[in-house]
């Protein structure tokens, strides 16, 4: 919520889903000059569920806060209940005008819980004329790993994620509940320039069972770089969220702090009721957990979900950089629209950095 993009063009996109197996794309943009891309995707699944611009809702179209809640593995009798497992694959292709730029990816389920992944970039300007990235996900709803090989520099790389038992009664109190906590950590490695990377993070999600309302905590930290950030975000209620960050280096003590927050608007007048649980702060501490705590939580849920959100207005800025960035996002029609604007108000008089709009549209 902080550190969302502005574009800084007119960018139009079109997209169809032009059978059960296949979509295209087209996107055009004036920069100066019109240039654009032409991409095609196929998968060897159906494509179900996807949605146009016209039917899905706005807070599922565009990014925003979301409730983490991190899948578990689930033990499935391989006799009764064990999924049908199906070697599926997924192929893209975007190639970009004018000019000879070519971006591939092609995607290989091999068993249940892993999948191999291809990625190609092909340019006249980088070395080599292009790059392939290769990576082996393996996601088995606990634990996420990912290999990655770069032929750039022979990048070397590894990813993992790990989520504690989600609603363990050693990360729930009294006034919160519904937690999940997961730590993550990813290592690289340029064998070309001995160069190495290495980072971790911590996050940590609950919801209040007084109000229902979610709340999100990280901490990242770059040991290397001397590096530490967290952040803090909550939904303060159905239609507004709220998020800073602070930053800090432990080598030069540079730091920073960013605010950054949603204000969704609505159609109309959606005000379910929900049905809080007064707590008496004095007894919080020896409060037993009971179902109307899970039922305040999925009250705001279902608020939330069944609202109908036209438009949101999202505002970010950081002390270091001083500027102030500005973004609506909406629908018109059967379109997706999203403007915004990058002010400088280093100067006493504040300075445009960067404005664009851009056009969706999907079926």
């Amino acid at each position: 919520m902080i550190d969302f993009p502005i574009e800084s063009d007119l960018k139009f996109s079109v997209s169809s889903k032009s059978s059960e197996n296949t979509a295209t794309s087209l996107s055009l943009t004036n920069s100066g000059a019109i240039n654009g891309s032409i991409a095609y995707l196929y998968t060897s699944t159906p494509l179900k569920h996807v949605l146009g611009t016209s039917e899905i809702s706005l807070q599922d179209a565009i990014q925003g806060y979301r409730v983490i809640r991190p899948p578990l593995y689930k033990s499935y009798n391989y006799k009764k209940d064990k999924p049908v497992f199906g070697a599926h694959s997924l192929y893209y292709g975007r190639m970009y005008f004018p000019g000879s730029a070519l971006e591939a990816m092609v995607v290989k389920r091999i068993s249940e819980s892993s999948q191999i992944l291809v990625k190609c970039v092909s340019h006249e300007k980088l070395k080599n004329n292009g790059t392939m990235t290769f990576y082996f996900q393996k996601d088995t709803g606990r634990l996420s790993r990912e290999y990655i090989f770069s032929t750039n520099e022979a990048l070397l790389g590894f990813r993992c994620l790990y989520n504690f038992r989600q609603g363990a009664e050693r990360l729930n109190t009294a006034l919160y509940n519904n937690s999940s906590l997961s730590i993550g950590a990813e290592i690289w490695y340029g064998a070309m320039n001995m160069s190495p990377g290495l980072s971790t993070a911590l996050r940590y999600s609950t919801q209040s069972t007084y109000t229902g309302k979610p709340l999100t905590i990280t901490l990242a930290c770059n040991p290397i770089l001397g590096h530490l950030s967290s952040t803090y975000s909550v939904r303060t209620s159905a239609s507004s969220t709220f998020s800073s960050r602070y930053d800090f280096n432990i080598y030069s003590y540079d730091s920073d702090l960013g605010f950054g927050c949603e204000l969704w608007r609505t159609s109309g007048n959606n005000s379910p009721v929900l049905p809080l649980r007064r707590i008496d702060p004095k007894l919080a501490p020896y409060s037993k957990h009971t179902s109307q705590d899970q039922t305040v939580i999925e009250a705001f849920e279902s608020l939330v979900k069944e609202t109908d959100f036209t438009s949101v207005i999202k505002i970010g800025t950081t002390m270091n950089d001083r500027d102030v960035k500005l973004k609506w996002e909406g629908k018109f029609k059967d379109f997706l629209i999203s403007t915004g604007v990058d002010i400088q108000i280093n100067s006493q008089v504040p300075d445009v950095k960067k404005w664009g709009l851009q056009v969706q549209y999907a079926s």
